[in-house]
């Protein structure tokens, strides 16, 4: 491995790093550890290559697990980064999983020194050496984070605290970090080194970059006995909160610290966090208790007198929480503590309506029997109750609410009645039940004015609801305004179970929208071979032979088959490419005609397929013994109303392997349009240079002239003088740039242009 060059060598022997990096590199251990011993492994933190990577960094990326435990364990800081990239991230993007995990240990003990790294034998070694260097590195806590103090505190050596302070140590130095000797030590849970720093007048109340204090720090670990220490003789401040607007107990409180919970509770503090305290999101601390379903610390709280009623940022109670939730001992605390059921939310939703939209039926059951809400409340959006336990499938709940009286045809904003939720969400049994309650199975909703029957044809694993409708007289056949019915709804949406369903129904399958797509269109359009193939099984099954092949032929509003359909899709747009040729195959052998056109461009489905590149469909018309030669010889080189071939279409939109595709079947490259303009203009004009070698290869004439003021065949004028020789350089022109970067390609096909016309 290259040894990477070094940025800066430091202290009194200048080959060190250099030699570090070498036995990192190398894998040798043994080394490396006789290097450690020399110098002081603090130091190895400030040693970089000429790229910025630290020691650990070279390790990581090594992959040598023996190494980064060695660094590790002699004091590499495990969060040091190069251009933001920790050696942990290095690890992980390699998958080493043992340096992952070894590196990740010691980030969760927060990068404390192991038993190993002596801060006393530090200081000693580097008295002894009379390195200034060595004695600068570990002084200069503003550059690399920890002061010596630090240090003690963090290897919990009290002995070491008490000699550093006697030679002048401050309690209060802080790190990069903001944390002081306290917070260190909090964080940590060391008793013994917090109260002698405490005792050496170390404030309590100081805040770290993140506005923590030690306080914040304990009550986060859950260092009780450090909560005690605190709060006790030296009286810490509980109401300090944090940059996340978080108090020591409110911190308590999320983390489920119950005994530091209770010890704060007890303080006189207490008050106004218990009674006025908000966190960021507006929550109160009996917010935070039943979110965590902490039913005791919620007994804490409002024996404290924390309010059952107070609404956060988004308008919720505790009682909205609980009930969101499907708490049901801590709703019915929340209701011996009188909490009020009828509170709406930002969104207009009771504690009742979060319960049933969430699906928690006992707790309707509960709301309705003991809350005495207002069941005929409706949310922002006009739902009723009904509405949500419908679309949750709460048959239970929805009998109770149907009984006291809620209205099944009642619309919400969207039009949509409960049956429609109920369709929407394919809840079957819920809609058996409305029908059974009487609800209406043609009603209208929603934007587009559909029936259930219609909504549950859209959706996947619909059928059920759909059998459920139509057995209650849902008729299949009922058009919406746009002419669609279920099954072109379900076809549309690859639904096959509600396609199979409502063929069973004998349902009409020539069935044309207002735009004169028939089920058989939207299937084919969408890639949906199942359906498409269960389709025409039922046209040839329940019509003659000749009507069958008409309905597969059926033209929509704009000319275009089922055919036209398929072949208009590009290739990976849709989820199996292969469903696309197998839906081509499946048409082919059941007749579909290839030469009918679009009424407006008389374009046949090979020209679609020219456009939308998809070669393996052209492979496909001209390899399939379904069609006639007859046919294929009229189609290969049939002009579209503009007197575009396929061969053109495709070049001039660069698809070079349809193009290959025609060609190989004998497309003749020598077609001209109604201006004049053949493949080779067209591939020449877009700067398709692939297809146009290709076409050269097939004999293309390259001296080819356009009409003057000619259009070309997507619509766009070509502006030529008419005392102009319109030769393909002149048409090339609008590509010069393209053409200029390859000089060499144009030079080797052979051809008139003049490169100095560009």
């Amino acid at each position: 491995m290259h040894l990477p060059p070094i940025f800066a060598q430091q202290g009194n022997c200048r080959d060190s790093p250099t030699k570090m990096f070498q036995a990192i590199n190398d894998g040798d251990v043994n080394s490396l550890q006789e290097i450690l011993k020399e110098r002081s492994g603090s130091l190895l933190n400030s040693f970089r290559t000429e790229e910025g990577d630290s020691p650990l960094h070279l390790a990581a990326q090594a992959g040598n697990t023996e190494v980064v435990k060695l660094l590790v364990e002699n004091g590499a800081k495990v969060n040091v980064q190069n251009d933001g990239i920790t050696a942990e991230q290095l690890a992980i993007n390699m998958e080493a999983e043992s340096i992952i995990e070894m590196l990740q240990a010691a980030k969760d003990e927060r990068q404390t020194r192991p038993s190993s790294f002596n801060v006393t034998a530090l200081l000693l070694q580097a008295l002894k050496s009379e390195s200034v260097e060595d004695l600068k590195e570990l002084i200069d806590f503003e550059e690399n984070g920890d002061a010596p103090i630090h240090f003690a505190v963090r290897t919990k050596n009290v002995e070491m605290c008490k000699l550093l302070m006697h030679t002048g140590a401050k309690t209060d130095t802080k790190n990069t970090d903001g944390n002081t000797c306290l917070h260190l030590s909090a964080e940590l849970g060391d008793v013994p080194v917090t109260r002698f720093l405490l005792s050496q007048k170390a404030k309590p109340n100081i805040v770290n970059n993140d506005g923590d204090t030690p306080l914040h720090l304990a009550c986060q670990r859950k260092h009780v006995a450090i909560v005690d220490l605190l709060l006790g003789k030296f009286n810490a401040s509980i109401n300090i909160p944090n940059k996340k607007s978080d108090t020591p107990l409110f911190v308590a409180v999320r983390v489920n610290c119950l005994q530091a919970i209770k010890e704060m509770l007890n303080s006189s503090q207490a008050e106004q966090d218990v009674k006025n305290g908000r966190s960021a999101n507006g929550d109160t601390l009996l917010h935070l208790a039943v979110a965590n379903k902490d039913l005791e610390v919620a007994k804490l709280l409002i024996q404290a007198g924390s309010p059952p009623d107070e609404q956060n940022n988004m308008g919720r109670t505790p009682l909205h929480i609980a009930a969101s939730k499907g708490d049901e001992e801590m709703v019915k605390f929340l209701q011996t503590a009188k909490a009020n059921p009828n509170i709406l939310d930002n969104d207009e939703m009771t504690p009742l309506h979060h319960a049933a939209q969430g699906g928690h039926q006992t707790i309707v059951s509960y709301f309705l029997e003991k809350f005495k809400p207002d069941h005929s409340a409706r949310n922002r959006d006009g739902s009723t109750l009904l509405h949500l336990t419908c679309r949750a499938g709460q048959m239970e709940a929805s009998v109770a609410l149907i009984k006291r009286g809620v209205l099944i045809h009642m619309p919400n904003k969207n039009k949509y009645t409960a049956l429609h939720v109920a369709a929407l969400n394919k809840k079957h049994l819920a809609a058996q039940l409305l029908v059974g309650f009487g609800a209406d199975v043609t009603v209208i909703g929603g934007v587009s004015k559909e029936t259930p029957l219609h909504m549950a044809a859209k959706v996947k694993g619909g059928e059920k609801v759909v059998d459920v409708l139509i057995k209650s007289g849902a008729d299949p056949d009922t058009a919406k305004e746009d002419g669609e019915r279920a099954l072109h709804l379900a076809a549309r949406c690859g639904n096959v179970d509600v396609v199979k369903l409502l063929l069973r129904e004998d349902t009409e399958v020539a069935r044309r929208s207002k735009s004169g797509d028939t089920p058989i269109h939207f299937a084919c359009h969408n890639g949906h071979y199942e359906i498409v193939r269960v389709l025409v099984e039922k046209i040839f099954k329940v019509k003659s032979r000749a009507l069958a092949r008409l309905v597969i032929n059926i033209p929509n509003n704009v000319g275009q088959t089922a055919l036209h359909s398929v072949a208009a899709i590009p290739p990976g747009t849709k989820s199996n490419p292969r469903d696309i040729v197998s839906i081509v195959q499946l048409l082919l052998e059941s007749g579909a005609d290839l030469t009918l056109t679009t009424y407006n461009k008389r374009e046949t489905p090979l020209h679609l397929c020219s456009r939308s590149g998809n070669h393996e469909v052209v492979e496909v018309i001209f390899t399939s013994e379904k069609v006639a030669e007859h046919v294929k010889l009229s189609i290969i080189n049939k002009a579209t109303e503009s007197g575009a071939s396929a061969l053109m279409i495709a070049s001039q939109c660069g698809m070079l392997e349809v193009v290959q595709e025609l060609l190989r079947f004998h497309a003749r490259v020598d077609v001209f349009d109604e201006v004049g303009g053949t493949a080779l203009h067209y591939a020449a004009s877009k700067g398709h240079v692939d297809v146009a070698r290709e076409l050269l290869n097939h004999k293309a004439y390259v001296n080819g002239k356009t009409k003057p003021n000619a259009r070309n065949c997507d619509g766009k004028t070509i502006r030529v003088k008419e005392d102009d020789d319109d030769t393909l350089v002149r048409l090339c022109a609008p590509q010069q740039t393209m053409f200029d970067k390859n000089l060499n390609t144009i030079n080797n096909l052979n051809t008139n242009i003049n490169i100095d016309n560009f």
